[in-house]
């Protein structure tokens, strides 16, 4: 099976100058725990996760005048996958970076994401999966 199959597409994107709490609004909204960052040009430039959010959270203790922006919070350049990818080997990278969610790029876009989830139901399905994919 390949990525294409199992990605979630369109991925929910946030901008790199967007202000974290559209990230932080992003990922409670739509139940995610990470979000791909992207340029002006829509090109993959890192990963903002709960995790980011916290950290740069608990690191701020400046007095800063205006709203910290995601790029100020991001991990950098993710692990990524193409559309083409087997997911058995996404799986497997998934788990030597201990990543979480995957973007799906082509030409440095992303066109959608790849959770552990999703790789979960296609390589160790359940019987309610078996029955919501019939």
């Amino acid at each position: 099976m390949r990525v294409k199959d199992i990605m979630s597409s369109p991925a929910c994107t946030v901008r790199a100058d967007a202000p974290l709490g559209d990230a932080v609004a992003l990922l409670e909204e739509r139940s995610i725990t990470a979000a791909p960052v992207v340029d002006d040009d829509g090109m993959l430039v890192g990963m903002v996760s709960e995790l980011d959010l916290l950290r740069q959270r608990l690191a701020r203790t400046r007095l800063a005048a205006g709203p910290l922006r995601v790029r100020e919070a991001m991990s950098g350049l993710p692990m990524a996958a193409w559309p083409e990818a087997h997911v058995a080997a996404v799986a497997q990278a998934m788990v030597e970076h201990g990543a979480h969610t995957v973007p799906v790029v082509v030409d440095e876009h992303v066109i959608g994401v790849v959770s552990r989830c999703d790789v979960l139901r296609t390589l160790l399905p359940t019987a309610a999966s078996a029955q919501r994919d019939a």
